[in-house]
């Protein structure tokens, strides 16, 4: 207690006449004072001391000449918001006194009550009257109308990629998808306006994106109490796809809660929609009302939500690994896999992949051929099986479901089906357990019941009666227990269960190339070279890292636990794994023992050990027992034992996985597709399940599922083309931009626990925060993620909203050159400060930043604007995939340029050595990647990844 007491003291004599609730930790509420370590004067205010919580980092800074409230002093980021509020508030000053328009005139505030009364609380106040749909409360679950959205985001004139008849698609059904709007699902859409308006030329007909899912609210992971959003993002335009201009937040609840009544609201406002039921709204950009017809164009989820949304087995279940299919993979996997006839077929050919084999199904799991039919469980109905005495793949859909439903109710209540034989029928029709649990409930209650009323006619005894009595009184109380298992309201809003598609972000990024990053270091670890991967990959992210590329996000590759990585992390390294991994086969060869010529009588320890490693046989002891182990079994019955493979199979399979998988995602995620895009990205699927097969076929153990099954993500890539040839290309539909997971980042800040009313409150406040953006743009083009306006730092200065201020200083003075054409808003490429740091890192074989101009030359940009161009010289080598020349810097060679002369954004990545990174003592040897998924190929033209040994003749 006395050293207790003397640590108060001397924190206390630290901060002077600061209150103790202001040195208690503002984030974790600590309920104890600070150590003295952890407070410090203050570098830029005397009279102020700075308190850091030794538990969560949190810094602070605390007045110790007063006793006022907290008051943190400015960050950078909250000092450029305090300048742009007084540049606003100067400017409104000006216009005031210079202009004669009045009607946008507002008041300056010149207190903190002005400003609360003007703008934050009060009957007239600018926050509280903003326009923006209204919430309510539907079962416990906050709730806006689509109807309220969609009036909302017409009223204020914004830009859509409608969907219009097009003279392009009747004459060129072929030509390249690019947008949304020219999709073959967009023209099933436009073909339906015409069932609920006869005259659909005046009709404005949209399209909207749904995204679910649960999120943790609390920046801390402490609080576990999930919470729960759905999201719709209506008609973007391009430009807009992943900004938040076009996307509503439409309900809130908990996770675990019940969606149903709220899945039911959404479906009952589609459904007005598709029937053309009072859908005239104002259009602020044509300054009239419009008629509207809206459809769901696709639902973007990841695997859990979207399987436990759609009451359907999660991958790992036996019959549901490849979404919208029911087949136990499992029983026939040897069949699934391309042979020999076919992987040289798929090497070849570079039109459809449609290749018809006895042997196998070359990676489709829909044939009809009988290769995959499998045994069915030990209960399932007899009178259901077909007299092969095995049951075909079967692809899933709303009515299939609602059919096996119907039929296992009618099994269980009329034909004596056992509630064994209800859960093997449902289970291979792709139910999950809860829908079986709730189908079983029903059907059971409903046979009790009728039961009942059999024995109470045939008996009528007083027990029999009684128990009529009791069961008729249930059903009064609770009657849809007494009926066939209600569809979910999902199973019937008039949408496929197609439209649940596989999203790109989840599915490749976060579950393929996080796979397959984590084998390649498990791999390493059974070659026991584990330690020396880790020392070759340090310090190679981190200058990619610095760059600051919008296309090339990376974080260090630390311990090899991929701590804090997200998707976009993924999704940067998967365009580097192949110069990553480029000197693997250095780090961990393949052991290879040549057997001396002369008797083994004469060997050495040396060679004797060789010998006993390269069969997996035990090593350790003297010199005289290892020779006398060679002799024993070289001189057994039968001969000596054969020779292994490598541990977890050679490095080729490495390098050939790694190849596969960067031509794959730079096929599927190209920005304007073609039929004959689609049949390579499917080649190029096949080609990466094949040759990842032959990668874990070397990992796993001898009675081991292989990994395409357990994890599920790899088979349902052959959903892709499928999905593209539907929907368009893939990045239109990703889902961590505004689509979907971007809008979680905008509710943390405003999250202030489960109060009462705590999801309406949030909701109407995240609302709010949307609607000021919205409010003032006159051109209805300006992203939320873009500067906020006066209005915005007002509402957050009334939030408290904390502002994160960026850790790197490297690059404070260095910018970053605008956009062309196209091109994704962000950091395209970087600006170095002048040619000698260009060079500097060039010299010593760091990564650096180049455009390639339409002329065909590369440079990196300055920051003036300027030039530095570079040479690519000499081819020099391939490995994993990638092709090497030697680079220079052209001697006085520098010219301003524009950005319209910039074709392409590229990183230049230096050969790496046995060690790691090169160092300036090695050739300035490089290869390139392209912002859009190309390639430096050997002839020094750009083109998108291949495969070594395929056959490539029509594509880039």
């Amino acid at each position: 207690m006395t050293s207790n007491s003397n640590q108060h003291e001397e924190v206390k004599k630290l901060t002077g006449n600061a209150l103790t609730s202001m040195l208690l930790c503002p984030k974790c509420i600590q309920t104890t004072l600070p150590n003295v370590g952890d407070v410090s004067n203050n570098n830029e205010f005397s009279w102020a001391v700075t308190i850091k919580c030794s538990v969560c980092g949190c810094q602070w800074n605390v007045c110790k000449e007063c006793k006022n409230s907290r008051k943190s002093m400015l960050t950078r980021g909250q000092r450029s918001q305090l300048a742009a509020v007084c540049d606003h508030v100067a400017d409104a000053a000006v216009r005031q006194h210079s202009s004669k328009q009045k009607a946008w005139e507002t008041k300056i505030p010149t207190s903190a009550a002005a400003m609360r009364s003007i703008y934050v609380k009060g009957k007239s106040a600018l926050l509280p009257n903003l326009p923006r749909p209204s919430v309510t409360v539907v079962d416990d679950h906050a709730y806006m109308s689509l109807k309220d959205c969609v009036a909302d985001l017409l009223g204020h004139g914004y830009e859509l990629d409608s969907i219009e008849p097009s003279v392009e698609f009747s004459h060129n059904p072929e030509g390249a998808i690019s947008l949304i709007s020219q999709t073959v699902r967009a023209r099933r859409i436009l073909s339906n306006v015409s069932k609920a308006h006869q005259n659909s030329s005046n009709v404005l007909i949209l399209y909207i994106t749904e995204w679910s899912d649960g999120f943790e609210p609390a920046s801390s992971k402490g609080n576990r109490n999930s919470c729960w959003m759905k999201t719709v993002t209506i008609a973007p335009p391009p430009g807009l796809l992943h900004s938040m201009t076009h996307t509503y937040p439409i309900a809130l609840g908990l996770d675990g809660a019940n969606h149903e009544v709220v899945e039911a609201r959404f479906a009952a406002e589609l459904e007005e929609f598709r029937k053309g039921i009072n859908m005239s709204f104002y259009h602020g950009g044509n300054k009239r009302n419009v008629t509207v017809y809206l459809e769901l164009f696709a639902s973007l989820q990841d695997q859990p939500e979207r399987r436990s949304g759609n009451f359907i087995m999660l991958g790992g279940s036996t019959f549901t690994a490849k979404w919208g299919l029911a087949c136990d993979l499992a029983a026939v996997a040897s069949g699934v896999p391309a042979c020999s006839n076919c992987i040289n077929a798929l090497m070849k050919s570079e039109g459809d992949q449609t290749i018809s084999c006895t042997k196998c199904t070359n990676w489709n799991t829909e044939v009809t051929d009988g290769l995959l039919d499998f045994p069915p469980l030990p209960d399932f109905p007899s009178e259901h099986l077909p007299e092969s005495g095995k049951l075909s793949p079967l692809l899933l859909s709303y009515d299939v479901m609602k059919a096996a439903v119907a039929t296992a109710h009618g099994g269980f209540v009329t034909r004596g089906w056992s509630k064994r034989t209800v859960d093997s029928y449902l289970r291979v029709h792709g139910l999950n357990k809860e829908a079986i649990m709730a189908i079983m409930k029903c059907a059971t209650h409903c046979k009790e019941y009728t039961d009942a009323v059999t024995l109470s006619c045939t008996v009528g005894g007083e027990t029999e009666m009684e128990n009529l009595h009791e069961l008729e009184k249930l059903k009064e109380t609770h009657p849809e227990l007494f009926q066939q298992w209600k569809f979910p309201a999902i199973w019937d809003r008039g949408v496929l269960l197609q439209q649940h598609i596989d999203v790109a972000m989840h599915l490749i990024f976060l579950g393929v190339v996080k796979t397959c990053i984590v084998m390649v270091q498990d791999w390493t670890k059974l070659r026991g070279k584990h330690s020396a991967f880790l020392r070759y990959v340090k310090g190679t992210l981190e200058p990619i890292q610095r760059l600051g590329l919008d296309w090339c996000r990376c974080v260090p590759y630390r311990t090899g636990k991929l701590g804090g990585w997200v998707s976009e992390n993924y999704l940067g390294a998967s365009r580097l794994l192949d110069w990553l991994y480029s000197s693997i086969d250095e780090i961990a060869s393949d052991e290879v023992f040549i057997q001396p010529l002369r008797h083994h009588s004469m060997w050495n320890m040396k060679e004797n050990r060789g010998w006993l490693s390269i069969r997996g046989l035990d090593t350790q002891g003297t010199a005289a027992e290892l020779k006398q182990r060679v002799k024993q079994l070289m001189e057994q019955d039968g001969g000596p034992p054969e020779e292994l493979p490598p541990q977890g199979g050679p490095a080729l399979n490495v390098y050939n996985m790694i190849i596969a998988l960067k031509s794959m995602v730079s096929r599927v995620m190209k920005r304007s597709i073609t039929n004959t895009d689609i049949n390579d990205a499917e080649r190029h699927i096949k080609l990466f399940l094949t040759a990842f097969e032959s990668f874990d076929h070397g990992m796993r153990k001898k009675d081991e599922k292989p990994t395409w099954i357990t994890s599920y993500n790899f088979i349902c890539l052959t959903n892709l083309p499928r999905l593209m040839r539907e929907f368009g290309p893939l990045r239109n539909l990703w889902e961590g931009g505004g689509q979907g997971e971007k809008i979680i980042g905008m509710v943390k800040p405003l999250w202030l626990g489960y109060r009462l009313n705590w999801h309406k409150n949030l909701l109407d406040k995240l609302m709010k925060r949307i609607s000021i953006d919205r409010v003032q743009e006159t051109n209805a083009r300006l992203s939320i993620r873009q500067t906020s306006s006066t209005l915005h730092k007002l509402e957050s200065i009334n939030m408290t909203l904390e502002e994160s201020e960026s850790d790197d200083e490297d690059f404070e003075d260095e910018e970053c050159i605008g956009i062309t054409q196209n091109k994704v808003n962000g950091k395209m490429a970087h600006k170095y400060k002048n040619i000698e740091q260009a060079l500097y890192y060039f010299q010593n074989r760091k990564p650096v930043s180049v455009v390639h101009l339409l002329d065909g030359r590369f440079g990196c940009i300055l920051y003036d604007n300027t030039m530095a161009i570079l040479s690519c010289d000499d081819y020099i080598e391939t490995r994993a995939g990638a092709f090497y020349h030697n680079w220079s810097f052209v001697k006085q060679s520098m010219e301003r340029i524009m950005s319209n002369q910039i074709s392409d954004y590229c990183l230049l990545l230096p050969r790496m050595t046995s060690t790691g990174m090169p160092t300036c003592g090695n050739n300035p040897e490089f290869t390139l990647i392209q912002s859009d998924w190309m390639v430096i190929q050997q002839d020094k033209t750009l083109a998108y990844p291949r495969i070594l040994g395929a056959s490539y003749s029509s594509l880039p």
